[in-house]
């Protein structure tokens, strides 16, 4: 497994606690189609976070229809059925991430 930035990671908590003190809650979001190089180094801070600052839509196992070409404006972008699809699913993630996080820590998630 490949070693994550350290310095990265140190000024992701510190936007973390930086924004829990502004009662913002921060999400952290993994797209698809990035350069492999942008995973490379993406990945291992990724697998560090909290899960509930964090979601990951670049799976090509789970979101094979984000990298079809009929979903696809370029080799890194998705079209208009795609972006539809891709909010769609965020939108799905963002209510689950935000529940579990209310129930784990509800004074995280203030209204």
């Amino acid at each position: 497994m490949q070693k994550y930035n350290e310095s990265h990671l140190s000024k992701i908590n510190q936007l973390l606690a930086l924004s829990e003190k502004k009662s913002v809650y921060l999400i952290f979001l993994l797209t698809p189609r990035q350069t492999p190089d942008s995973y490379a180094e993406l990945l291992p801070l990724f697998r560090q976070m909290n899960k509930y600052h964090k979601i990951q839509l670049a799976d090509t196992r789970q979101y094979a229809d984000f990298y079809d070409p009929e979903a696809s404006f370029d080799r890194n972008h998705l079209d208009g059925s795609g972006s539809v699809l891709f909010s769609k699913r965020l939108a799905r993630k963002m209510k689950k991430l935000l529940r579990e996080a209310a129930k784990s820590n509800p004074s995280s998630l203030k209204k």
